[in-house]
Order: structure tokens, then C-alpha cells, then sequence
């Protein structure tokens, strides 16, 4: 049954489903190179302008020149495949994403080796990929440096490379440290780096550790078999495939992991996520004090609530708003426009 066509080009274009830890919805994974898809919802406010005070400089070699914001697409899905819905947006080429123990999602994004040694080149990292999160690449110089504060910064940025599948290690027989840690495949360094993470608000904090490593070892997807076990796989591009697989040997308990208790921050967040592209009159009043927290994705999360709502119903309280933070987050509400601005001073 075809649920639904979708205009993409080559390997920048619709890569990877991935199932909602609750069972509900599905998530696709797009690149640059996919057509945003009609969507009667967003998370994400539709606000990708392209708009420069200097020319644009294109991608280095003019590269997929012609593709402009809002970049790479996380959806969610319907289980019926009837409802799209702007999940997350602004990544350049993302294969796979995946969900950790704690039910957040995070995938890997690519660079622009073209951009390699200009201002605005962004080395592949990890994304806590949050609902209305918008990562800022745009074409060329055009990409959102990450103190913009309409914009996500990366969990950890990683370095030259190609990106390919991610899995968390839920499942296998590792130990805890590996049964937590997400795993992020390199296709031209041929390394699968082990991403250990540690919830920090609303948000985490993050380390890698190579975990498998080959010259050459183009690996391009990994999953964690039934038997504890994790099988990846290599080839592409005329190199030879092959199916892996990883197995522990050692002292250490494989017994599953525990789930650690999300901080108080992430609980908020969550809570702000449920106002995420819908109209209600709770969602001012329940975001507006957050505006001013020193934690960017609660921050940010907040923003996305109140710009969800109508503008009329808050543009009057950001310019009566005393608190520096609170009042430079709410003044990046894209949508107060000049034709939203209250009249006087």
C-alpha cells in the first residue's frame, strides 16, 4: 500500500522509520534532499526564511545550491501513515535516528566537507532531535550559528565524516555503560563510536569512545539482535559488504540496565512539548515563566509553546517583560513580525 510519494534526490533523501517507544506514531528521518512534504501540523513554528545581509555564498562547489530551508525533516507520523506532522527540522543529512531508555530521540547529522575552513562549517554531531526543534542549516553561509536563540545547539560535535545508521545499545548484553550508550557509525572514517550520555536538565551531556574501528570498515546501519548481540553492517559505493556482529566477553554484569530518573528540567520540557503546535489558552501562562531559565532546551521549548499560540495573545507581554533572558528569548518568536508589533515605544 503506498502511503504517500515524496520528491527527494539520491542519498539526501528519505532514509529512515523508526518506531515511537509508546507504539503510536512513527518517525521518518529525511535529508536536505527531500522535498518538505505537506503537513496540516507542525511542532516546528514555519519560519525558515532565507534572508541575508550579504550575498549569499552558496555551498563551496555549489553543491545542491538550489535547496534552501528548512533542511533535513524529522516527522512524526501516524500509524496510518494519513497524518504528517513537522517533528524536528534544520539538520543537513541525517540516515537514522533512534530513541534512548528515557524515550528522547537523537540522531547524527553530516558536514559540508565544502565547508570545510569557512566560518559556517558545522562538523558532523549528535542532536537531541526535541519536539519544534530547529538546528539551523541553511545553504552555504546561510547555516545559523548555534548562539542564535531560535536555534538548537548540537549535544556533541564529533568531526569530519559521513554519518550512516545509530542505535542505542537497549537490549544487548554489555555492560550498563554500553546498554545506555548510543552508537553512531562513521562510513568514511569506518569507526562506530560509542555515545555515552548523561541526562543534564532539560537536556544531556555527552562523551564518545570508539567503540569498532577498521580501515577499511564503511559501515552503514547496526541493530541489537534478540540475542544480546549487536550485528552492523558494511559495503557501499563498489566496497565490499558484510554482516558483523559485536559479542562481550568478560566479568562484568550484562543484566539490563536501569532507567535513570529524568531530571526536574526534563519533566517541564516534556510537559511544554504537550502545547507544541496546538492553540491553548493554557500555554502562555504555563511556558511564559520559563522563558527566563538558564537551561536552553527548556528555554526553548517554552518559546515554541507561546509561538504555537496566537500572537495577539502574548505580543504585549514580551515588550512589558523586565527579565534580559526571558525577553530576548520571546522577541525571537518569528512570527512578531512588523505587522504584530504593539504601537509606541
Amino acid at each position: 500500500e503506498k502511503i504517500r510519494g515524496m520528491e527527494a534526490r539520491g542519498d539526501h533523501g528519505v532514509h529512515a522509520v523508526v518506531l515511537a517507544p509508546d507504539g503510536k506514531s512513527i518517525f521518518l528521518v529525511c535529508g536536505n534532499g527531500a522535498k518538505a512534504t505537506e503537513t496540516k501540523t507542525s511542532s516546528v513554528p514555519r519560519v525558515w526564511g532565507e534572508d541575508h545581509l550579504l550575498p549569499r555564498m552558496p555551498d563551496g562547489r555549489g553543491f545542491m545550491r538550489d535547496v534552501m530551508g528548512p533542511g533535513g525533516i524529522i516527522y512524526r507520523v501516524s500509524p496510518d501513515g494519513k497524518k504528517f506532522e513537522m517533528f524536528a527540522t534544520g539538520f543537513r543529512n541525517i540516515f537514522d535516528a533512534a530513541f534512548n531508555r528515557e524515550g528522547d530521540l537523537f540522531t547524527y547529522d553530516a558536514d559540508m566537507e565544502y565547508d570545510f575552513n569557512t566560518s559556517w562549517y558545522r562538523p558532523t554531531r549528535i542532536c537531541h532531535a526535541v519536539s519544534g526543534a530547529e538546528f539551523g542549516w541553511r545553504n552555504g553561509a546561510g547555516k545559523r550559528p548555534v548562539f542564535y536563540p531560535d536555534n538548537l545547539p548540537p549535544v556533541l560535535d564529533i568531526g569530519p565524516g559521513s554519518p550512516t545508521g545509530v542505535v542505542f545499545g537497549t537490549g544487548a548484553k554489555f555492560p550498563a555503560k554500553y546498554q545506555r550508550a548510543m552508537y553512531a557509525l562513521d562510513w568514511t572514517y569506518g569507526r562506530i563510536l560509542a555515545i555515552h550520555l548523561r541526562p543534564d536538565g532539560a537536556s544531556y551531556q555527552s562523551q564518545s569512545e570508539s567503540f569498532v574501528s577498521g580501515a577499511p570498515l564503511p559501515v552503514t546501519d547496526a541493530v541489537v539482535g534478540r540475542d544480546g548481540a549487536m550485528y552492523f553492517t558494511v559495503g557501499g559505493r563498489g566496497t565490499q559488504s558484510a554482516l558483523m556482529r559485536v559479542t562481550y566477553t568478560g566479568t562484568e554484569s550484562t543484566e539490563p540496565a536501569s532507567t535513570p530518573t529524568l531530571p526536574k528540567e526534563a519533566q517541564i520540557r516534556r510537559e511544554l512539548e504537550g502545547f507544541h503546535g496546538v492553540v491553548n489558552p493554557r500555554a502562555v501562562a504555563a511556558a511564559w515563566p520559563h522563558l527566563a531559565s538558564a537551561d536552553r532546551f527548556l528555554r526553548n521549548a517554552a518559546r515554541v509553546a507561546i509561538e504555537s499560540q496566537p500572537v495577539a495573545s502574548w505580543a504585549e507581554k514580551v515588550f512589558a517583560e523586565k527579565d534580559t533572558q526571558a525577553r530576548i528569548t520571546a522577541v525571537s518568536d518569528a512570527p512578531l513580525g512588523e505587522r504584530h508589533l504593539p504601537t509606541g515605544p
